[in-house]
């Protein structure tokens, strides 16, 4: 079963190397096999700040000259078990270049989903994402495993860049290297799950802690050492929920009208600018 969509919960690497549900685990046949240009599934069209406005880009997208195939209950086309991982899926995904990650909500802190994680990343098709910052997506994502469409001043750079890759088979392929590491090397997921995960809140571990394991936690039966600095000095609380999600969260997160302001097609004005 894999884990739930948290930050970190969900280890590519590893569900690539166990081919789970079918997923095509050798680097050179998946590139071998790509006949198509980029994917998008949505069927979400109006909860949350980003869900209009993000088919708005993909149409965007399209009229600027990317090819972009679309399914879900907002397009007309729909694909069959699309709503969960399984062979025919990965079959399916796997044969386009770039799926388009789009979330229904704009920087919403460390609010990824299996867009990214399951239809992008382990199903073989490279990530175009749009929705949280860089920042959420680079503290979970192997290195250099996705591309970010706020990271151009224009949906015009965003496709010559696509169709640059399209054009250049080493640098596309430059974007699978993470699924050759070793689980170990390519990303430290499983410092955010689990056990680990319980383990590190308990110590104040800091997550970008690069020592050896066993220089952390010690040989077995031994405890951390509690003279080691610490990433936390004291238990972190919430003493506000409400203040720490709806207060301290984004203004474009918690609001439909930033994200609808927001003049993506438009090559005048750079992206998120209004």
């Amino acid at each position: 079963m894999l884990p739930g969509y948290q930050p970190g919960s969900v280890n590519p690497v590893e569900v690539v190397k166990t081919g789970w549900n079918g997923i095509e685990v050798d680097v050179s046949r998946l590139l071998k096999n790509k006949a198509k240009h980029g994917v998008a599934l949505i069927s979400n069209c109006v909860l949350g700040g980003l869900a209009r406005t993000r088919i708005k880009v993909v149409q965007e997208i399209q009229k600027k000259g990317y090819p972009i195939d679309t399914f879900g209950k907002c397009f007309s086309h729909q694909l069959p078990d699309f709503n969960k991982p399984n062979p025919r899926l990965f079959r399916t995904l796997e044969k386009y270049k770039f799926y388009f990650a789009f979330e229904n909500s704009l920087h919403c802190r460390d609010y990824i989903t299996e867009k990214f994680f399951i239809n992008g990343l382990a199903a073989g098709a490279v990530p175009v994402v749009f929705g949280p910052k860089r920042a959420s997506y680079e503290a979970v994502a192997p290195h250099h495993s996705f591309i970010h469409v706020e990271d151009f001043e224009t949906l015009k750079d965003l496709v010559k860049h696509l169709k640059y890759l399209e054009s250049n088979e080493t640098a596309y392929a430059e974007y699978f290297a993470w699924r050759k590491a070793p689980v170990e090397a390519s990303y430290p997921y499983g410092k955010h799950i689990g056990f680990c995960a319980l383990c590190r809140a308990l110590y104040g571990i800091a997550l970008d802690d690069k020592r050896p394991f066993n220089e952390i936690y010690g040989p077995s039966g031994i405890k951390y050492d509690p003279a080691t600095p610490l990433h936390f000095s004291k238990p972190q609380t919430v003493d506000n929920l409400r203040k720490w999600w709806q207060v301290d969260e984004s203004k474009e997160c918690l609001s439909k009208d930033e994200a609808e302001k927001m003049k993506f097609w438009d090559d005048v004005d750079p992206i998120g600018k209004t």
